[in-house]
């Protein structure tokens, strides 16, 4: 239960926010699991728009670890170009959500894809086959580099010098929505990876 329980918290931020009307049924994928997800993410694909486009900023809980922008960009400099910040990746996956320790166990710290159709059914997955699990260390493979996993791991902070950060095994989980666009058919559906 606890290894996905930040699934599930997300989904019922999805819920919360569709019940204020901060979103709707008909926002972008991306606004709706930003304003759902707050600040649980330690990785955003598209951190460009994010920014730019949902005022939010996956960056700024480790800014203000620092005095200054100058500090903080000095620091970040020897952990990532400082071009990358507030880039689109297009790398697998969409969303990471923030790894959490329980009883010494790493736990949660789950992938997120984002799914949208018009009709009833997904669109294939060109991107990555959807599994139930994959860690760190396979999605660098998946990427052909470590873009992903050194982002998360800033972002993870300490719980990134943990022995089993990179290989433990993180849910996979699908934000699908079909019939996009339909307001009598249009569903949202977090899909655990293992059900495909």
């Amino acid at each position: 239960m606890y290894e996905y329980i930040d699934g599930a918290d997300l989904f019922v931020g999805i819920i919360n926010a569709l019940k204020t009307g901060q979103i709707n049924p008909h926002s972008p994928l991306e606004e709706i699991t930003l304003k759902a997800g707050k600040d649980n993410f330690s990785y955003i694909d598209n951190r460009r728009d994010a920014k730019g486009e949902y005022d939010y900023d996956l960056w700024e809980a480790t800014k203000n670890q620092f005095e200054n922008g100058k500090e903080f960009v000095n620091w970040i400099k020897n952990r990532l170009n400082e071009k990358l910040l507030y880039s689109k990746s297009e790398q697998f996956p969409d969303f990471i959500l923030k790894v959490r320790k329980h009883a010494g166990k790493l736990i949660c710290g789950s992938l997120l894809e984002l799914k949208d159709s018009k009709g009833g059914i997904v669109a294939s997955f060109n991107s990555t086959l959807p599994t139930k699990y994959k860690s760190l260390e396979e999605i660098s493979v998946i990427n052909g580099g470590n873009l992903v996993s050194r982002v998360a791991s800033i972002i993870d902070g300490e719980l990134s010098s943990e022995r089993s950060y990179y290989t433990f095994e993180r849910r996979c989980f699908y934000l699908v929505r079909t019939h996009a666009g339909k307001d009598d058919k249009i569903k949202i559906s977090l899909v655990d990876g293992s059900f495909f």
